[in-house]
């Protein structure tokens, strides 16, 4: 076993949750889903999304005419990041999420998503977990970050500490934007994964785009299951590797205090790069107000 790996021996629990692929079960129509993503994402990503995704794709080699298999995707991860993918039934519990990271290993939902979903998908399916994680997996930085958010996770001694550390990995892993030459590109795999976000994300006057200041982001709720009303924007994917730096210490300097800063509100630190006209998020209340 890689020096990496840590032993796992106490949590028998694991069994419950990982699965088999069962890649024969997937139908047609999954396949034809997964085509129509893979090749969608690739046309919606271009100029939008950073460097190293694109790096890590191409070297990946993800089918694009069928679902992925994990045993393909792990052997060519596991040269070169030492990681694995595998799959789990639904969503796990925060210590097994913690541990399966800490010892490199990537839990995979199996399931393919709807052909209506091709824009967006509220739940990860196998599309989001893989196109939206694995590239950047290949390249050193991010490969070390998630590991080390997994032992943070698992160093953790308190449930607020969890959760400022849930609040970095969200507004990085999933919904992160980095700066470029040419513009912002997106990094985190929610984005990478559904043209709606991409494009929200990146060209809507709606969302507050900020410059990423971890204490800020520990204030900040966030939402799993719609686009975000503020997004951060780090310099470079090396500074990921300053915020884990002694275990995430940066957790401890979140005042607890402090309270949270709602979604969408501006405060005076902030180092806005868009002040967001909100629309979007206001048109859902007024909605849900008239329902």
């Amino acid at each position: 076993m890689n020096q990496n790996k840590q032993h796992m021996s106490n949590f028998s629990s694991l069994d419950e949750w990982v699965v088999a692929q069962d890649w024969p079960s997937y139908t047609t129509r999954d396949h034809a889903t997964w085509k129509n993503m893979y090749l969608r994402m690739g046309d919606v990503l271009k100029d939008r999304v950073c460097d190293e995704f694109f790096t890590g794709l191409e070297s990946l080699k993800l089918p694009d005419q069928e679902v992925v298999r994990f045993d393909t995707l792990s052997a060519t991860l596991s040269k070169a990041t030492d990681w694995e993918y595998i799959a789990v039934s639904g969503f796990i519990p925060t210590d097994i999420f913690f541990h399966l990271l800490a010892n490199r290993r990537f839990p995979s939902s199996r399931f393919m998503r709807d052909p209506d979903g091709l824009s967006y998908q509220e739940l990860p399916d196998i599309f989001h977990d893989v196109y939206g994680h694995a590239p950047l997996l290949m390249n050193p930085v991010m490969a070390d970050f998630m590991q080390a958010f997994g032992r943070a996770g698992i160093a953790a001694k308190t449930e607020r500490q969890q959760l400022m550390l849930a609040r970095l990995y969200w507004f990085t892993v999933e919904v992160g934007l980095v700066a470029h030459p040419s513009g912002l590109r997106a990094f985190g795999a929610a984005i990478a994964s559904s043209e709606k976000e991409t494009i929200f994300a990146l060209h809507d006057k709606s969302p507050n785009i900020l410059k990423f200041d971890h204490a800020r982001v520990m204030r900040t709720p966030y939402s799993m299951y719609d686009l975000q009303e503020t997004y951060f924007v780090i310099n470079s994917l090396d500074d990921l590797l300053a915020l884990s730096r002694d275990g995430f210490a940066c957790v401890n300097d979140c005042d607890p205090s402090l309270p949270d800063i709602e979604r969408g509100v501006l405060v005076a630190s902030d180092q806005i790069l868009q002040r967001g006209t909100g629309q979007y998020h206001d048109s859902l209340r007024s909605e849900s107000t008239q329902n």
